[in-house]
Order: C-alpha cells, then sequence, then structure tokens
C-alpha cells in the first residue's frame, strides 16, 4: 500500500483529532460558562476528547456512505435521524466498555427521564444530533478546504505524531486510574475497619455493661445473704459484715477495671483508623483531582462512599487555595 492509495483514511485520521480537540474546546468552555473556571474535560489529560472525533466521523462516513448509494436521502431529516443513533450507539458503548474496564461511571444521566442505564438520555441525544448537523453542514466544509492544502507527508506526520501522543496519554491516564482506584480501595478498607471497631466498641459496652451490672446483683444477693444468715445467727460479728462488703466491692471494681480496658483498647484502635483515613485523604495522587473535576457526576461502583470522601478532601483543598489567593491579592 502507497501513501497515496491511504490518503482517505490519513485524511479522516486527521479529521478524528481535529474533531476530538474541537470537542474539548466545547466541553471547556461549557464548563467554563456554569463554573466560572477553567476545567480540562474529557477523559484524557490532553485537549482531546475522542468520543467526539468517533461521532463526528462515524456521522460523516455513515452519511456520505448513504448519500452515494441512495441520492434520495440527502436531506436534513436523514441527517439528523442517523446523527441521533450513531452518537447515542457511542456514547451507550463507551460508557459501558468504560465503566466494566474501571469500575467507574464516568457520566451519569439516571436523573434524566427515558434514560438507558444512565448511560444516555434522549435530551442529550438530541444535543449531539443537532451538534453533528452543524459539523455535517458549517464546520466540515471549511474543515475540507483546510484539508485540501495539507500537503499528504504533512498529514502523515501529524497522523503519526497525534496517534503516538495520543496512545502515551491514554498509558498515563489508565495508570492514574489504577492508582485512583488503589487509592479508593485503601480508603474503603480503613473505613471498613472503622465500622468494625464502632460496632464492636458498641457491642462491648452494651456486654461490659449487662457484666457489670449482673456482678453487682450477685454482689448484692451475696450481701443479702449473708446480712439474713447474720440476723439468724446471733454470733456474727462486724468483721464478717465487713469481709462481705469488701468482697462485693472488689467484685464489681474487677469488672469495672477489666469494662474500662477493653474499651480503652477499642477507643485506640478506633483513633488509630481515623488517623489513618484522614492520612489518606491527604495524599495527592497525579490525576485524581482532574478526574474528579472533568466528572463531576461519575461514580465508583465499587467504592461510592470512598470517592465522596475523597472528592471532598479535593474540593477543601481547592477551596483553601482560592481563598489564600484571594488573601494575597
Amino acid at each position: 500500500m502507497t501513501l497515496y492509495s491511504a490518503e482517505p483514511a490519513l485524511r479522516y485520521a486527521l479529521l478524528f483529532f481535529a474533531y476530538a480537540f474541537l470537542g474539548w474546546c466545547a466541553e471547556v468552555a461549557f464548563a467554563a460558562l456554569t463554573t466560572k473556571s477553567f476545567i480540562n474535560r474529557g477523559f484524557l489529560n490532553g485537549p482531546v476528547c475522542p468520543i467526539y472525533g468517533f461521532g463526528a466521523v462515524g456521522v460523516l462516513l455513515s452519511i456520505y456512505s448513504l448519500n452515494a448509494r441512495m441520492p434520495q436521502t440527502r436531506n436534513i431529516a436523514v441527517l439528523c435521524l442517523l446523527s441521533l443513533v450513531i452518537t447515542t450507539l457511542i456514547e451507550l458503548v463507551a460508557g459501558f466498555a468504560l465503566e466494566k474496564m474501571f469500575h467507574t461511571r464516568w457520566w451519569d444521566y439516571s436523573d434524566a427521564r427515558w434514560n438507558i442505564g444512565g448511560y444516555v438520555c434522549p435530551q442529550f441525544s438530541l444535543l449531539w444530533s443537532a451538534a453533528c448537523v452543524f459539523v455535517v453542514k458549517v464546520i466540515e466544509p471549511a474543515l475540507d478546504i483546510a484539508l485540501a492544502r495539507i500537503p499528504l507527508w504533512a498529514v502523515f506526520a501529524m497522523d503519526m505524531l497525534f496517534t503516538l501522543l495520543t496512545a502515551v496519554d491514554i498509558v498515563v491516564t489508565a495508570a492514574s486510574i489504577r492508582s485512583l482506584n488503589d487509592h479508593l480501595r485503601q480508603l474503603n478498607n480503613v473505613a471498613h475497619d472503622m465500622h468494625a471497631i464502632s460496632d464492636g466498641l458498641g457491642e462491648k459496652i452494651y456486654e461490659s455493661t449487662m457484666a457489670v451490672s449482673d456482678r453487682a446483683e450477685r454482689g448484692g444477693e451475696m450481701l443479702n445473704a449473708g446480712m439474713e444468715r447474720l440476723s439468724q445467727a446471733k454470733q456474727a460479728t462486724e468483721q464478717r459484715i465487713d469481709r462481705s462488703r469488701q468482697n462485693v466491692i472488689r467484685h464489681i471494681a474487677d469488672g469495672r477495671e477489666g469494662v474500662s480496658q477493653r474499651l480503652d483498647g477499642a477507643r485506640r484502635q478506633l483513633e488509630e483508623r481515623r488517623a489513618r483515613f484522614a492520612a489518606l485523604l491527604q495524599e495527592h495522587h497525579f490525576g485524581e483531582s482532574r478526574l474528579m473535576r472533568a466528572f463531576p457526576t461519575m461514580r465508583h461502583m465499587s467504592y461510592p462512599e470512598a470517592l465522596d470522601a475523597l472528592r471532598g478532601a479535593y474540593g477543601s483543598l481547592r477551596r483553601r487555595r482560592k481563598d489564600s489567593t484571594d488573601q494575597g491579592e
């Protein structure tokens, strides 16, 4: 295969990267309008959102192929329907695949009406359809003119460069997600230990309270029996009464001391776990903050509570930095 025989594929590959970049720009602009701040949106670290590239190129290839075979389909209604179907399928497959690979739901439309598994919903599908119509009718003609002016060797070089950069970005992002999952697993394990110790502490308090109560009750019964025997046997002395009382008091004190020791040990374990949990929240791993800001509604399927706690810790850190910057100004 010569370079010229691969020209269509090379130019569509460059279109993929162009639309992936434009999609990233649109996401960043939307985030800026809604949050009044810059957020690097998208799954990857670089300025690309591959899902937009797949959607745009998929629609373009499908509509051109359909129009070539059936010229009567060259109308806006067919374009809207085709765009709706293709973008919805891409978003559905991408959402499902990413969740299975990383155990995380990166976007969630569960609150939207008529959603499908939270992966897609009609409201956004209609938005993507309208965006594709704009792409085909407005952006694509301009890109075609610009792309035609680029020499084929330059197109090939750019494709290779962008592919290499994207591949590196995918590896780095995957490593960041694995690190995030490990971080969440540690937080979840410590939180589980805290719940177990807390539950055990409550059970120990109950059991120990009942044990002391039983000891006190038995001691009272022993004292009453001794007093009854004393009243029946006039020979008993005051010393025997004191000895009975001391035995009862010692019996109860021993029980209380054992309870106190067990409770102190459980409290120390609980404090150690709390300190470990707080330390884990203060650990900042590469890529975590960006991913949580890029996907504010993402949910981890295995450790949802740990993700919420970590998201809150990063949110507090950003607020403190912002307050510090404002005070400095």
